[in-house]
């Protein structure tokens, strides 16, 4: 898509967000506040350049990095002329997570009584864990994989973005938007 974009003329910045790519995580706990930051710069580094005209800045995002897209153009200092969102998220994030594990549940032959002993103790793990508590993955299911997710999903390094990404809506964040989306 970057390459696509450029093509036709437009300036893109593309970049390993923390924890992908070439990019490292710091060695303290990453905070939604860390990627806010670096996409700041990028957008401040997009308007210093003589390319780029700093009032025809749009963000995209596409899946998660949407969620990221909708944060911050939410965020009231920061100038963009509109959002393009693709195949991302309206709905909080756990929310997504928890339904494509019903749906997988479901496409394993799971329903009623059995469907919501695995989905119970998973919505109430996940709010445990948006609330702040430490939550054992051995709590929210029987299942290893399912276990392994969990873990991942609060893993120290992580947690405090985990909880913030997982809570954050992002319908009521476009609401208060004035900005083409």
């Amino acid at each position: 898509l970057a390459r696509a974009l450029s093509a036709r003329g437009m300036v893109v910045l593309r970049y390993d967000k923390l924890g992908t790519g070439s990019t490292p995580l710091p060695a303290t706990p990453v905070t939604w506040g860390d990627y806010v930051a670096e996409q700041r710069a990028g957008l401040a580094l997009l308007a210093a350049h003589d390319a780029v005209d700093a009032s025809h800045v749009y963000l995209a995002g596409h899946s998660e990095g949407g969620v990221h897209a909708v944060h911050l153009a939410a965020d009231p200092g920061v100038p963009l002329a509109g959002l393009v969102l693709l195949a991302a998220p309206g709905r909080r994030f756990v929310d997504v997570i928890l339904g494509q594990l019903e749906g997988q549940f479901r496409a394993a032959g799971l329903s009623g009584a059995d469907l919501a002993t695995q989905m119970d103790p998973l919505r109430g793990g996940f709010d445990r864990l948006i609330a702040g508590e430490a939550v054992d993955p051995t709590e929210v299911s029987e299942i290893p994989p399912v276990q392994q997710f969990f873990a991942a999903c609060a893993a120290p390094a992580g947690l405090p973005f985990a909880r913030e990404l997982l809570a954050f809506d992002p319908v009521a964040a476009l609401a208060g938007l004035a900005l083409p989306v």
